[in-house]
């Protein structure tokens, strides 16, 4: 009773206090161990400051309590890249595997922090030992596996369906979809809507094995494009078209146009042929939707991904690609890829976003620190001073 009127005490006080005095607030509410506590943290998530949000998960993860498990995966998805960023740090301290899902779905988000932090996140949720039996299972369903796969994941089933993740993916990848005798004689349609929420999270993982898991097996991740084709969830095309430009392996990236063309987005399949110039071409086919995806592979481990992608971003000529090229240019010491930089940057140019304009004559220093012989021009276009 007394920490309950403790609490009410610091929410009225929360209210008219400045940015200094709401932080006080919430570190005499991570004090009070009290399920009324835990709910004015939550409450506090929904702050207009991310400063505060920030602070409020900081205490959510002091207190450790199961009920914050659920606010904290919907952080994941805040506007800030700090709170999504301590968002999946908190998450993987609590242990709980309800938040394993929606931390492998992170590979897409546009920060390359947030996707690291995801990442150690989902190490911290797992034992990498049943994850490499899992994608030993997705890749050979060898029968001698498939019962200690069904142990390992039934902690994964929250339904506890005698059907567990593991094998329902081994049948999905490894059979035709149709006649299997361990899902009944389930048609694709039946399996469509069976499980596939389950499925979804541990395929996006084998898609981009290697990202997750330390052993990269292109013959699993093509496999997954193929079962996430199959599966029939739209949830998918999003990590599907991070596959394009960001898998090294032509092979996966082919699969994946596939895969996309089952769930109909036919139009990849004319510039996904697996060769060197699948981000080129995307570059060059003026689709706005690629955009996303290939600012993500300018933080690829492989310069030559890297190279590609800003080539591919410069013929696109959206402004949204303006920063994260400019942060390429400044943080890469590699010439060829500064280089395709600065000539993305001069197609850019032509028709500069508001940022560009601000940062116009850093721009122009840091090429001429570079490159002298390189030209910038000295005022944006249709510009007077």
């Amino acid at each position: 009773m007394l920490n309950n009127l403790k609490v009410k005490l610091y929410i009225w006080k929360y209210r008219n206090k400045t940015t200094e005095g709401k932080i006080y607030t919430i570190s005499k509410l991570e004090k009070i161990r009290c399920w009324r506590s835990v709910q004015a943290l939550i409450q506090i998530l929904e702050d207009d400051y991310f400063e505060i949000r920030i602070r409020a998960i900081q205490a959510l993860e002091i207190l450790r309590d199961v009920h914050a498990v659920e606010p904290l995966i919907r952080m994941l998805g805040d506007a800030n890249e700090d709170v999504r960023i301590k968002s999946a740090e908190a998450l993987g301290n609590l242990g709980d595997v309800r938040a394993i899902k929606p931390l492998i779905l992170m590979r897409v988000d546009s920060n390359r922090f947030a996707r690291e932090s995801a990442s150690e996140s989902v190490r911290k949720l797992v034992n990498e030992k049943e994850v490499g039996l899992l994608i030993h299972v997705l890749l050979n369903g060898v029968g001698g596996f498939i019962g200690k796969a069904s142990q390992v994941v039934t902690r994964w089933d929250s339904e506890g369906n005698p059907l567990t993740l593991g094998l329902y993916i081994r049948e999905l990848v490894n059979s035709s979809l149709y006649g299997s005798p361990l899902l009944g004689g389930k048609s694709a349609d039946e399996l469509a809507n069976f499980g596939n929420d389950r499925a979804l999270g541990f395929l996006v993982w084998a898609l981009g094995s290697g990202y997750y898991y330390s052993a990269v097996d292109t013959n699993i991740s093509r496999k997954a494009a193929d079962a996430l084709g199959e599966l029939g969830d739209r949830e998918a095309i999003k990590f599907l078209i991070w596959a394009l430009s960001n898998h090294e392996n032509g092979l996966v990236r082919k699969a994946a146009a596939e895969a996309l063309e089952k769930l109909g987005q036919v139009k990849w399949q004319k510039w996904i042929l697996g060769d060197e110039q699948d981000l080129i071409r995307m570059g060059e086919s003026d689709d706005l939707e690629t955009v996303a995806s290939l600012i993500i592979a300018l933080e690829h481990k492989s310069i030559l991904f890297r190279c590609k992608a800003a080539e591919a971003l410069g013929y696109l000529g959206d402004t949204n690609a303006f920063e994260p090229l400019f942060k390429t240019l400044v943080n890469s010491s590699d010439k060829k890829l500064r280089r395709l930089v600065v000539e993305a940057l001069l197609l850019l140019a032509k028709n500069p976003s508001p940022k560009m304009i601000e940062y116009w004559d850093d721009i122009k220093d840091e090429i001429w620190c570079f490159d002298n012989e390189l030209q910038w021009p000295d005022i944006p276009p249709n510009t007077r001073y």
